[in-house]
């Protein structure tokens, strides 16, 4: 660990103004040693008052990045020193930040590291025990539906020979209650809680030159490698360079 919670007061020390074009702008005035706070983990007003010195700056800043134009090398060379000097602030902002969540952070990793042996074979019970239920519910439905399609051709023979003996005595024949059989329970009832199955639409692919294009994504890790290594044809793409500004100071 680099700096610690306790630590990163050291350097939160009033930045340098910017020369920003426009009225000068003063830092907001920082408490002196005696005034300031003892940093206390996961201290959210020690953090605010490591960054108050930033804000005059930044919203100063933003206003003069808004109205800046690039129109000829001395506004371009002003929106360079602009952009460095917004680039330099904004390492500065995340210094502090850094400094006050590495702590925690890493508490919180090796916690849920800690956890994760606890956990991981937890879930592989729960998901291990839900499949088995999940098949002998699967079997029963199975088990079901044979019968009732058993039930079915049974009542369409019984249905049949009711309509023969109902022609020759010249009467009408009465219908057979149509065959369902009731469905598997899918909750189980327990002192320690229940298990309940669901049954949502889902999928699995089987031959995926069928499938419409509206369902397919293009692989945009996989274009963009092939790109670096200097493909500049790919069928359906355009393919060009794109002007981005990158700051360095």
């Amino acid at each position: 660990m680099t700096e610690t919670v306790a630590e990163y007061l050291s350097f939160m020390v009033p930045p340098p103004v910017p020369d920003i074009p426009g009225p000068p702008v003063e830092a907001e005035p920082y408490p002196d040693d005696e005034t300031m706070p003892t940093a206390k983990p996961m201290d959210l007003e020690t953090v605010r008052m490591g960054l108050a010195p930033y804000r005059a700056q930044v919203e100063a800043m933003t206003k003069a990045a808004t109205t800046q134009v690039v129109v000829d090398e001395a506004t371009g060379k002003t929106a360079t020193e602009m952009g460095n000097q917004a680039h330099k602030l904004l390492k500065a902002v995340e210094k502090v930040r850094d400094a006050a969540i590495d702590e925690p952070n890493t508490f919180v990793k090796e916690v849920r590291t800690l956890a994760k042996s606890f956990t991981e074979p937890l879930d592989a019970i729960k998901r291990a025990l839900g499949k088995k239920l999940s098949d002998y519910t699967t079997r029963l439905e199975l088990e079901r539906r044979k019968a009732e399609e058993a039930a079915r051709k049974a009542r369409e023979e019984a249905q049949k020979r009711i309509d023969v003996e109902a022609r020759t005595a010249g009467v009408e024949p009465p219908q057979l209650p149509e065959v369902v059989l009731p469905e598997p329970k899918t909750t189980v009832r327990t002192e320690e809680g229940i298990s309940h199955q669901k049954r949502p639409w889902t999928y699995t692919v089987e031959d995926e030159s069928k499938v419409p294009r509206e369902y397919l994504m293009l692989d945009t890790v996989k274009i963009n490698g092939a790109i670096r290594q200097g493909s500049r044809d790919i069928p359906g793409l355009k393919i060009f360079q794109e002007t981005r500004t990158q700051f360095k100071g």
